[in-house]
């Protein structure tokens, strides 16, 4: 933990720890993990203490605290959905088998099952469509770069990649009635 120098403030630490439980809870529905929101809480604690010469008004120490705390849980969210996004066409350049890994067996195989389901019903997709979506997910490519390689144009694509994706929808929710 690092030291953190304050000048010439009167910040009671005391007083920004009375907001623990209720912060922790706040950065709870941000990142949906309470030890996660703990971590995110002694940061904004550490920012807040950086940064407590920038408080204009005294009366507002709650609501500043809160607005670092959100803020922080909001960062640490989104670096932690960087860390889950992987290109399939990375994993089978590298002959790694196109799986998910979590911290659940349970929603491994919920994955994996769902995507073999899915790739399942591709086949009953006009080749029109099923070539957009085989581009668009499995080669990772953008609607611009679909819309180059199939020589139509961008509003064509996208169109596709629609129509696509709610006759999937639609194929997915017939087989579950079955």
């Amino acid at each position: 933990m690092e030291a953190v120098a304050i000048k010439d403030t009167s910040l009671d630490i005391n007083h920004l720890f009375s907001y623990y439980q209720e912060m922790v809870y706040v950065a709870k529905r941000v990142v949906y993990d309470y030890q996660k929101a703990e971590d995110v809480v002694q940061d904004a604690l550490m920012k807040a203490m950086r940064s407590y010469q920038h408080l204009k008004d005294q009366d507002k120490l709650k609501a500043w605290f809160r607005t670092i705390v959100i803020r922080t849980a909001i960062d640490t969210y989104r670096k932690e959905k960087k860390k889950e996004l992987v290109s399939f066409e990375a994993l089978t350049e590298q002959g790694i088998e196109l799986c998910y890994c979590d911290d659940t067996v349970e929603k491994s195989v919920t994955f994996h099952c769902m995507y073999q389901e899915v790739h399942n019903l591709l086949d009953d997709l006009s080749p029109k469509l099923k070539e957009v979506i085989t581009l668009k997910y499995e080669d990772d490519l953008s609607d611009q770069q679909i819309a180059d390689a199939l020589g139509i144009s961008l509003s064509a694509a996208k169109t596709r990649i629609h129509r696509a994706r709610k006759q999937l929808t639609s194929l997915r929710e017939a087989s579950l009635c079955l």
